[in-house]
């Protein structure tokens, strides 16, 4: 964080520099688990293959 703080980084503009302790280089989380708990299976399953059941 130094370098952001002193004279040295006063050419570094525009840029969006992302501080997340390797967090981009891994892959998404899934969120399957929660889904199937909160929705149930069937709808999970459904929505997988395209298909969304009534009332979900």
């Amino acid at each position: 964080m130094r370098y952001f703080a002193g004279p040295e980084s006063s050419w570094t503009t525009g840029q969006s520099i992302a501080v997340g302790g390797g967090n981009e280089l891994r892959s998404a989380p899934s969120f399957e688990k929660l889904a199937r708990a909160t929705v149930g299976d069937e709808a999970v399953d459904a929505a997988l293959v395209g298909r969304f059941p009534a009332g979900v």
